[in-house]
């Protein structure tokens, strides 16, 4: 079976997940590639779709990426594509897979799938929000491109709670971290706590909000000292994670993701807002290691642990272990190969 079934992960590579998974399914025999378009963060995948240049060397790049792409479409018989994504633009490729008996796996990771109207109605977004922009227009291409895709698709996959909601029968796949390259290290704490926030977009994540708090609690004399980091590779961002004490994502929508995993993967205590709402979804919510904030809590919940530092210690294990225990990427290549085997099992039957 394993020689069988060849495996390609992309065309994006959000969280580094096609990069990962595929490296973990060589590990365990299978033949299994990974392509990404261009990425400015520079996370780990097989072939990085090429781009740039000058006019003529543009046309080259173009070439070899078709010639790929097109090799790749009959050399793998599995294809888990990310986002809504295929190979070919506008997904003309779609169609096919399944008339030369090939399997395909999609796996939405949020915009792609979620409609807006929903979320900015459940979370009282502001306008400015990019939830809030061109909702009509947005929520009316997502499900025409949704239900167009899914007349093609085998497995359905959500990488959030999040986002079932909003794709029919799909199966949360947890987000997946290699727990190696992450180097477990209890707080070191200085004379400041240092408190970092990493926003890839600053009104998405509450970052106002949070800098407010934050800036409140340095008035009243906590020894804090932020960190707000943007614009870095994920090499540069793996260095600051390392270097807090406190992590702090997001308190816009209801979901943690992957640098949250990241930083409690190194062991820093960290604060994102999770809803309850999607707990029926997942079989782990109780055990959940991040601290959960709001709008409402986020002052009370940090000021309660800069008031007793001496948790930290407690926290960072917590962080850690629960990390290990649900986001590892052998756990979850598990339940992937299990997927890729259960749909040829199909074909085979």
């Amino acid at each position: 079976m394993t020689k069988e079934i060849k495996i390609f992960h992309g065309i994006i590579n959000y969280g580094t997940q096609a990069g990962l998974f595929v490296k973990e399914l060589r590990k365990r025999g299978f033949v299994s590639f990974s392509m990404g378009i261009p990425d400015p963060f520079k996370r780990t995948i097989d072939f990085e779709l090429l781009h740039g240049g000058n006019f003529l060397q543009k046309i080259l790049k173009h070439l070899i990426n078709f010639l790929l792409k097109f090799y790749c479409f009959f050399k793998y018989n599995t294809f888990h594509f990310y986002y809504g994504k295929t190979l070919f633009d506008s997904k003309i490729d779609l169609p096919f897979y399944r008339f030369l008996g090939k399997k395909v796996v999609m796996e939405y990771l949020g915009n792609d799938i979620h409609l807006h109207s929903i979320l900015v109605d459940r979370y009282k977004l502001p306008p400015e929000h990019s939830y809030s922009l061109n909702i009509e227009e947005h929520d009316k291409q997502t499900l025409e491109r949704f239900n167009y895709e899914k007349k093609f698709i085998d497995k359905m996959l959500v990488c959030s709670p999040c986002y079932a909601e909003f794709a029919d029968d799909a199966e949360t796949l947890t987000l997946a971290l290699d727990i190696d390259r992450y180097e477990f290290k209890l707080p070191i704490i200085g004379n400041k706590i240092i408190i970092m926030h990493a926003p890839t977009d600053r009104i998405f994540k509450g970052s106002t909000i949070i800098e407010e708090c934050i800036e409140k609690l340095i008035n009243e004399g906590y020894p804090i000292e932020y960190n707000m980091v943007q614009g870095v590779t994920h090499e540069q961002l793996m260095l600051e994670y390392q270097k807090a004490n406190i992590f702090i994502d997001q308190i816009s929508t209801g979901w943690y993701g992957t640098a949250s995993i990241e930083a409690m993967a190194f062991g820093v205590p960290t604060l994102v807002f999770y809803d309850p709402l999607y707990s029926k979804y997942i079989d782990y919510y109780d055990e959940i290691a991040a601290i959960n904030i709001d709008k409402d809590t986020i002052y009370s919940k940090l000021k309660e642990i800069l008031d007793h530092p001496e948790q930290l210690e407690a926290l960072s294990l917590k962080m850690r272990a629960f990390v290990e225990k649900f986001h590892s990427v052998e756990k979850i290549t598990d339940r992937l190969v299990e997927i890729y085997q259960e749909l040829h099992t199909q074909k085979l039957g």
